[in-house]
């Protein structure tokens, strides 16, 4: 961070005085983060054994090379939007594949199932609801 005087400042000796003092905490590296590229931040952290990892824009995590490419993200047609980017299960097992990624159900899709099925609403009360406008 180019300021060695922070190794003497009491208010940053050791993690609990730098939870108490969390303020100047976060202005100090505030002040030295804002000074550089996000990838050059996360390069000298790396260098010097910090835990951190990048806060990736939406765009970035959408379009991750690595997400896609290990399933966790999936691009699929949207009748009216195009290729859209949809999250999968981040489960993975020997020798399963992960479920198909799809696009949900519209809404509707399941009213005779639930109505009829699950209410026992005969095809004509479904209809008759239909036409009031209820579903």
């Amino acid at each position: 961070m180019g300021k060695p005087e922070l190794a003497d400042d009491p208010r940053f000796a050791d993690r609990a005085t730098r939870a108490r003092n969390m303020a100047a905490t976060d202005a100090v590296v505030e002040a030295w983060t804002s000074t550089l590229p996000r990838a050059e931040v996360f390069q000298v952290c790396q260098l010097h054994e910090v835990p951190c990892a990048p806060v990736q824009s939406l765009a970035a995590v959408l379009n991750d090379p690595h997400l896609l490419e290990r399933g966790a993200l999936a691009r699929v047609a949207h009748e009216h939007y195009g290729e859209v980017t949809l999250p999968s299960t981040p489960l993975r097992f020997q020798d399963v594949d992960p479920p198909a990624v799809s696009l949900p159900r519209k809404a509707g899709a399941d009213n005779e199932s639930v109505y009829g099925d699950l209410l026992g609403l005969s095809a004509d009360d479904v209809a008759s609801l239909a036409d009031a406008g209820a579903v």
